[in-house]
């Protein structure tokens, strides 16, 4: 990827963009950052669909808010215009939901709360939660009218290009997941715990501790090249555009893309933001600089949604006021909450030398591993994903020994970790030990999730108006990914010719999957428009040989648009023709 900008109009406006030093009591100019014109490639080959295809865009100089919008100068806006929602939602706000023992529930729920409820409202110095995309707009069109300057939310492309800044990497400092936390407030071991102990909820977090649990003071983390802060996580920033699910057919030279939107669920129209944020939908995964998030336009949210705010780069708005009283009282924020952080009390180190022991005859999976945490009272938590490469969930807590036997394994491979414990802290995972590789005896029906290995895939659970019991599917944001696969072995007693049957879902149609067997392809198979994303149709394929012994088959996603349930290969008479 190659980035081209002229730095030049930034050293020749320098001067004049940090110019008056004024502070109005009615409403707060928030600091901003020139970004220089230029060119960059806006996407990733390496995300999901809807970071494709990756495309140049031009970008014209503009102004970006250096920090996102806080409590303080959104209080002002509320103050001066009484401003209250005024959709069927006004006064609530989505918030995680806290799971029963069992781990039982919605995720979130819409619940009483403002912007203004001090759950969400820690300091004036935190960013805003619980406002909309209209509740955001409306801000910027007041503090327009205060300022005489046009400001806005930052088109999508913008919003990229000035949070890459000239990077090219997956994380604008780099690569490295294990230094997300000194560039953001992520999702990581804090806020795991956090999440965790609220909420009975967790998922995939980073490998390390950026010393925030919620939303932080804005600005207590390193900038990017350009001066921006919090572009990685503590709230995921709306942007001008609506969600399109591929880049086809955007525009190339920044501006908004506000036409022939997508529908979510064929029925809603939404926005697009960018960044992640501290909580726990926002794994490292989906906090890279491609990443992209949406949500309703008059939804409001505690989950980690808020904004920041661009302005039109010219003559007039090159003179920039700064409001001395707000920074002043910001930089003192920022210094008590890294202080705060430097006091808080570490994790114990993760356990080491794990392995494990399989029992054939009783299926069951002992693990073993060694610990370097000496303190009295230390215990284990064991982990399990949900499948390979999925979500990792508490199958065991409270564990004193070395030694722990899963006797109830899925049948399906498995990843385990274990963490230590020690005064309610608990550690990073350990290094990672599998389970062996499942072989399906065919006939059978296979589960899509049963997998061995996979590469992008996406797990998601659907439950069936048929039976009403929920099930595990391979799905996405766009359907399965296209170029993404998951690899299976089967073991076929008696050679001869079978038919693949799959369930599917499809609200469009799709070319569907190649079908390779041994690194052999054996054909390419087709999905129908079911007539949306919920309703599940099971097609029949042509017969196909298969010959006796174990195989390794892949399902080779070629296209979006579809999801997968389960597949079985059924035998067939001798009268049926050979795929």
């Amino acid at each position: 990827m190659k980035i081209k900008t002229q730095t030049h109009v930034a050293a020749i406006f320098l001067c004049s963009v940090i110019s008056t030093a004024y502070a109005n009591p009615n409403y707060i100019e928030p600091p901003m950052v020139l970004i220089p014109k230029g060119t960059f490639l806006m996407g990733s080959e390496h995300g999901r669909a809807n970071e494709r295809p990756v495309h140049q865009v031009d970008i014209a100089p503009f102004m970006m808010g250096k920090y996102e919008v806080t409590l303080k100068e959104y209080g002002k806006f509320v103050k001066a215009t009484k401003h209250t929602p005024k959709n069927e939602s006004a006064n609530k706000c989505m918030r995680f939901n806290k799971k029963n023992s069992e781990g039982i529930g919605p995720p979130i729920t819409l619940e009483e709360g403002n912007w203004d409820t001090p759950e969400y409202a820690p300091s004036a110095f935190h960013p805003v939660l619980c406002v909309s995309t209209d509740d955001a707009k409306a801000y910027a069109v007041w503090l327009s009218a205060q300022t005489g300057k046009r400001y806005r939310l930052p088109t999508e492309a913008e919003w990229e290009y000035a949070a890459r800044a000239n990077s090219t990497t997956t994380y604008f400092y780099g690569d490295s997941k294990t230094q997300l936390c000194e560039y953001g407030n992520v999702y990581d071991q804090r806020g795991k715990a956090y999440i965790e102990r609220h909420f009975n909820q967790a998922g995939t977090y980073a490998p390390c501790d950026d010393g925030s649990e919620f939303t932080a003071v804005v600005g207590t983390y390193k900038a990017n090249a350009f001066g921006l802060y919090d572009t990685i996580g503590n709230v995921s920033e709306l942007t001008a555009d609506c969600e399109h699910h591929t880049y086809d057919g955007a525009p190339q030279n920044g501006t908004a893309w506000i036409t022939d939107c997508d529908l979510f669920r064929e029925q809603n129209i939404m926005q697009i933001h960018r960044g992640g944020s501290y909580g726990l939908w926002s794994p490292p995964s989906r906090i890279t600089s491609a990443s992209r998030h949406h949500v309703g336009t008059d939804l409001r949210t505690s989950l980690g949604n808020g904004f920041r705010l661009a302005l039109d780069f010219d003559h007039a708005t090159a003179l920039h006021t700064i409001d001395t009283e707000f920074e002043k009282d910001l930089k003192a924020a920022q210094a008590a909450a890294l202080t705060a952080r430097q006091r808080l009390p570490k994790f114990p180190s993760p356990p080491t030398n794990a392995f494990l022991i399989e029992d054939k005859e009783t299926d069951a999976i002992q693990l073993r591993w060694q610990t370097n945490e000496s303190q009295i009272g230390t215990t284990f938590n064991i982990y399990r994903s949900h499948t390979i490469g999925g979500e990792m969930e508490k199958i065991a807590s409270n564990i004193i020994k070395h030694t722990y036997t899963d006797h109830s394994p899925k049948n399906r491979r498995h990843k385990y970790q274990i963490a230590a414990v020690v005064n309610q802290q608990e550690s990073l995972l350990s290094q990672s030990v599998y389970s062996s590789d499942v072989i399906k005896t065919i006939p059978a029906t296979i589960q899509a999730e049963d997998f061995n290995n996979m590469h992008n895939a996406s797990i998601g659970e659907v439950t069936h108006k048929e039976t009403n019991q929920p099930s595990l599917t391979l799905t996405g944001s766009n359907g399965i990914m296209k170029y993404s696969w998951t690899e299976y072995k089967i073991q076929v007693p008696k050679g001869g010719r079978f038919q693949l049957h799959y369930n599917i879902a499809s609200a469009s149609g799709s070319k569907g999957f190649n079908l390779i067997m041994n690194s052999l392809e054996k054909g390419t198979f087709s999905i129908p428009n079911t007539g949306g994303w919920r309703k599940w149709k099971t097609v029949v394929s042509d017969a196909i040989q298969l010959h006796q012994g174990e195989h390794t088959i892949r399902i080779l996603a070629i296209d979006n648009q579809w999801k997968l349930d389960w597949f079985a290969f059924e035998k067939v008479d001798s009268e049926l023709a050979v795929k």
